[in-house]
């Protein structure tokens, strides 16, 4: 089953459009001061790798998560749980990755899911899904996430029977 990430939020827009606006303010600056040049090439680098490793798509297929992104992808095996959030996320740090430009994506901490990554498109907690594997927590953001979490407990293996 694959379905479309969330929609952009307002936030993810609002904090895109200020990078780029950023962006762009330095390199017209740059036509006379040239240090501004080589700042707001850095920024269009990295605008450009953010907007390219922004996930697309969400993919389960047996037991296995793949986030797709405009350019490449990442998969995670063994995943062992699925489910939507029904309140925000405790406040986290950020350890590494992007915090809003096109998406939130990276590796994160927070105290309720320990140390997890997100690729997720949107703020808004009711779009997420908390899917576990068996090494970490992933936080992804599928365009219709009640739907997703269905089709992954539908397609799930059955648990070993006791015996």
């Amino acid at each position: 089953m694959t379905q479309a990430s969330a929609p952009m939020s307002t936030a993810i827009k609002v904090i895109t459009g200020l990078v780029l606006v950023m962006t762009a303010v330095m390199l017209i600056a740059g036509m006379k001061v040239w240090g501004l040049l080589l700042g707001g090439a850095i920024l269009a680098a990295v605008a450009m790798f953010c907007y390219l490793r922004a996930p697309m798509a969400y993919e389960l297929a047996g037991d296995q998560l793949t986030v797709r992104f405009r350019m490449g992808r990442k998969v995670f095996p063994a995943v062992t749980g699925c489910a939507t959030l029904y309140a925000r996320p405790p406040m986290g740090v950020r350890l590494w990755g992007n915090g809003g430009l096109f998406a939130a994506t990276g590796i994160f901490w927070n105290p309720a899911y320990g140390v997890y990554r997100a690729y997720v498109t949107s703020a808004r907690f009711q779009d997420y899904v908390l899917v576990s594997t068996w090494t970490q927590k992933v936080l992804i953001s599928p365009e219709n996430p009640e739907d997703f979490v269905q089709a992954w407990a539908s397609s799930a293996p059955a648990a070993p029977a006791a015996g």
